[in-house]
């Protein structure tokens, strides 16, 4: 587990899953819109959760809070980046040759 107690970032690893609790976000992307296959918006209380799972299999979790503020991102077999400090980006895991 990585911890950042200053920037409230903790990132957890478990094999290909991981969860990422990071403060600083603004905005979520998806590298290619063509990889989905699946994307659920669901409203709970305040609260709006996302699942999106792209062909091959891989998938991700996130919830906004009721200020936009990102309070969780979790998934498994997925490629995630982060671009200027405050974009996230995903895409399927595209495994090396």
């Amino acid at each position: 587990m990585f911890e950042d107690a200053a920037t409230g970032t903790r990132i957890t690893l478990s094999g290909d899953t991981f969860r990422l609790y990071l403060r600083s976000i603004r905005s979520i992307g998806i590298d290619d819109l063509r990889a989905v296959e699946e994307h659920c918006i669901n409203r709970v209380y305040n609260t709006v959760s996302h699942f999106i799972r792209f062909t091959g299999g891989g998938q991700v979790r996130f919830v906004i809070g009721p200020t936009g503020e990102l309070l969780e991102l979790s998934g498994q077999g997925v490629r995630i980046s982060l671009r200027d400090g405050t974009a996230l980006h995903f895409g399927p895991y595209l495994a090396r040759s």
